[in-house]
């Protein structure tokens, strides 16, 4: 870890694990350790928890306390930086079979793209609309579509032609993820990349999708031409399901593609239809 492990600590893991903070912050005698450790003054219930500030609660009103960067999330990191670093020698010395016992979560880093408007990484999808293509050629082609500000994204999609053996439309789509947190020296064991299937339309069959690299021109923004940024490796596939995460646990190839340092940049492809 680095000086910047303390991102791990973001939006989502406070939403993530609210409930057991509460439970610990107002807890008869841990929680007062904790307030100290965290700098939260006062002996009134918190309510909420997050990176930049806490929620109290007192006669009927409610007490916020803000602050400019995310005292709370280097607060926890720093305070327990002395654990953090036990648990991951702990995790070396151990048997793999035991590691998923006593890790704790600690060497586990979850990432998202930013929701717009984006301010480090952008995710969105970017396609080619054609009329009546081959396969080869509208997988090879321009961009002609994109975006990468709706609350939905289409995850994958192929579209036939009224043409016999041709197809109009094909989407991809892009994924950035901040994984600086990680840093340079961090060895990666296993790594996961999930989507959930909001919705689904299967005309032709269901669908594979797999993973490969991208690299848009921004790390902000999606232009249609990011299009062809499409790699040639597969980091791994899913079939389609909805309702559910789409999970693909990443290859030897994926693993090496996350930046430890930087930005890791994914792309979600259609494979093949099955009929």
């Amino acid at each position: 870890m680095t000086d910047r492990a303390w991102l791990a600590f973001d939006r989502k893991w406070f939403q993530l694990h609210q409930r057991k903070l509460l439970q610990v912050l107002n807890a008869p005698y841990v929680g007062r350790v904790v307030r100290r450790m965290l700098q939260i003054t006062g002996d009134s219930p918190v309510i909420g928890l997050g990176p930049n500030y806490y929620l109290m609660t007192t006669a009927g009103a409610h007490i916020g306390v803000f602050s400019t960067h995310w005292k709370y999330s280097k607060r926890l990191y720093f305070s327990l930086r002395s654990l953090w670093w036990l648990l991951h020698i702990w995790d070396k010395i151990l048997p793999p079979l035991l590691r998923p016992v006593l890790e704790f979560g600690f060497d586990t880093l979850t990432s998202y793209p930013d929701p717009d408007p984006e301010s480090v990484t952008v995710d969105g999808c970017v396609g080619r609309n054609a009329g009546a293509e081959t396969l080869g050629t509208i997988r090879s082609g321009a961009g002609t579509d994109v975006s990468d500000d709706a609350s939905y994204q289409t995850c994958g999609q192929l579209r036939g032609s009224t043409s016999n053996g041709l197809f109009r439309t094909l989407f991809r789509s892009i994924f950035l993820f901040d994984t600086s947190a990680l840093g340079s020296g961090a060895s990666i064991s296993s790594a996961t990349f999930s989507v959930y299937g909001a919705a689904t339309e299967e005309q032709m069959g269901a669908c594979v999708l797999h993973c490969t690299a991208s690299n848009p021109s921004s790390n902000t923004a999606l232009q249609a031409s990011d299009y062809g940024t499409l790699g040639d490796v597969s980091f791994g596939s899913v079939s389609w399901t909805e309702g559910v995460y789409n999970n693909i646990t990443l290859n030897s190839s994926g693993l090496a593609a996350i930046n430890k340092s930087g930005i890791t940049k994914f792309i979600w492809y259609y494979f093949r239809i099955i009929y």
